[in-house]
């Protein structure tokens, strides 16, 4: 695929470095050619469809409109089986509206009865596909009902049929509010391959068990980018990642997730792989384990506590170059999960955050919110072999305190050596 941008790149670039990112186009032409790049990456797909989804009901009935649970039945069975979407052909692509999708389905006889055809309860995908969430924002609320997403590509449950391979990409959502026995909100299940970037998992519940926000079994395959994993909660272990599979986070933010009090709250990575690169795991629990098991560091990360209760190291991890360990929530100056630009929630990094101008961009051009990656600070140092790239989600723009170059308002005035000059007044009649 061959897209032509008149002055390419670096014309974009421009754009973004002079308008200061506060136009909605700029987000949206973002988001468009993220979206263009990911494709293009994947090679030519053959045979597949593009099934828009167009009302933000949790609906199951022939009523002209497409609804996410119609469009990913169809999906999954390469067919027109509800009339208002697009029929599935092959690894289709499933544009989400803006606005909130609430579940309203719930999964009976009981909350965590076994059933794999989106019918009911969670949103079962069992085929490859690409979900992405509109520029203006996509919530997908699973209102305590059931998970959110559950990605099986074992349709049949026989163990003596082969188990297809399927490879999904999740983009700009946030998912929210899903509740389970096991896994809160996404589980990836054996032989598939998952990618998710742009996104928020929130706010999600495993309320007997492991996981509240991501589980990834063995055999499962999860690479997560530019995304925010926060307030989840396990009533066993990792309140916000459990990964028995292969895990590999990049830019992300793991933070104020909560699972059993001596084991670790934000991550835990007992599978063969687990890969961590620019991330944050830090402030989850109170004075709680952070991580536990065995990661791989590739370098800039931020981690807090290794240790349990009772001081016993609980995580292998060899630090590498970047890398801060055994850093506070006072230190790592996260603010709230809130509307920071983009089309998802996310924590800001707070002047003074340890986290500025710490990572390496790696070629990424964008932080989750879609602006502009890396933003370098002259007041600040940068990491060993880093470029100014913030470590995790969030990328904080133009320029903090004490910063000579920065601009800000005071009083009414613009203040700073990088304002843009005022424009003389001129009077047409001057008296």
């Amino acid at each position: 695929m061959h897209v032509h941008i008149p002055g390419g790149k670096a014309s974009v670039r421009r754009l973004f470095e002079t308008s200061g990112l506060q136009s909605r186009f700029l987000v949206h032409l973002m988001a468009v050619l993220s979206l263009v790049a990911a494709v293009a990456a994947l090679g030519p797909s053959v045979g597949a469809a593009t099934i828009n989804v167009t009302g933000i009901g949790d609906t199951l009935s022939n009523n002209g409109v497409c609804t996410i649970r119609e469009a990913i039945i169809n999906a999954n069975n390469n067919a027109a089986t509800w009339s208002d979407c697009a029929a599935g052909l092959g690894a289709d692509l499933i544009n989400l509206p803006a606005g909130t999708i609430t579940f309203s389905i719930p999964n009976t006889p009981s909350s965590f009865s076994a059933e794999e055809l989106t019918v009911k309860g969670d949103l079962d995908i069992r085929s490859s596909l690409t979900i992405i969430g509109h520029p203006d924002g996509t919530t997908i609320n699973g209102a305590a009902l059931d998970r959110i997403f559950d990605i099986n590509p074992d349709a049949d449950g026989d163990p003596s049929t082969p188990t297809p391979a399927i490879t999904v990409h999740i983009n700009n959502l946030t998912i929210t509010n899903g509740r389970q026995n096991d896994v809160g909100a996404v589980r990836v299940q054996p032989n598939a391959t998952v990618t998710i970037g742009h996104c928020t998992i929130s706010n999600s519940v495993s309320w007997a068990n492991d996981a509240g926000g991501i589980g990834i079994l063995n055999g499962a395959t999860l690479t997560m980018t530019n995304s925010t994993v926060s307030g989840n909660t396990a009533l066993l272990l990792d309140g916000g990642i459990k990964n028995e599979g292969n895990l590999h986070l990049n830019f992300c933010t793991i933070t104020r997730n909560t699972g059993v009090h001596n084991r670790a709250q934000g991550l835990g990575c007992n599978g063969p792989v687990c890969n961590v690169r620019n991330t944050i795991i830090a402030g989850n629990g109170i004075n709680r384990a952070d991580t536990e098991g065995n990661i791989t560091s590739l370098g800039y990360n931020i981690i807090g506590k290794l240790t349990d209760d009772s001081g016993n190291l609980i995580t292998i991890v060899a630090a590498t170059t970047g890398d801060q360990f055994g850093v506070t929530s006072a230190q790592i100056k996260l603010g709230v999960l809130g509307p920071n630009g983009g089309p998802t929630r996310t924590h800001e990094l707070l002047p003074g955050s340890v986290a500025i101008d710490k990572g390496k961009s790696d070629g990424l051009a964008t932080d989750q919110r879609l602006l502009k990656r890396p933003c370098d600070h002259q007041a600040i140092a940068n990491a060993v072999g880093g470029d100014g790239a913030d470590i995790g989600a969030f990328e904080v723009q133009g320029c903090v305190p004490p910063d000579d170059c920065c601009c800000r308002r005071v009083r009414g005035r613009l203040i700073g050596t990088c304002c843009p000059k005022p424009t003389p007044l001129r009077l047409s009649n001057p008296r």
